[in-house]
């Protein structure tokens, strides 16, 4: 699935969430997500179950700048703590050397 504007407006539900316009929900209500993370959170939609290189994760949130990894991994750790619990089966998954992927379903590596 590729994000275009009217799927970024009318909203992608993932698990028991719904990303629209740029903002997090969870059962109708804001979450409190930081614009990179969610700019971040966009292009593992984008791309929902495929690995997301780092390279492509990075210009998505930091367009034109070079930024060290590490912001991404802070950016990640903290969408972590929004989207994954234990009984949620959605879970932003690092490919060792490649990327992330955003995984849904009973089977998450």
């Amino acid at each position: 699935m590729n994000l275009t504007i009217t799927s970024v407006l009318t909203g992608i539900r993932f698990g028991p969430f719904e990303f629209r316009a740029y903002m997090l929900f969870r059962d109708g209500r804001s979450l409190r997500v930081g614009s990179r993370a969610l700019l971040i959170l966009g292009a593992l939609l984008s791309h929902k179950g495929r690995v997301v290189p780092y390279a492509e994760l990075m210009d998505a949130a930091w367009p034109g700048l070079h930024v060290e990894d590490t912001n991404l991994r802070v950016q990640i750790a903290g969408l972590r703590r929004v989207i994954e619990a234990p009984d949620q089966a959605v879970r932003i998954v690092n490919h060792p050397g490649q990327g992330y992927a955003l995984e849904e379903g009973g089977d998450v590596h």
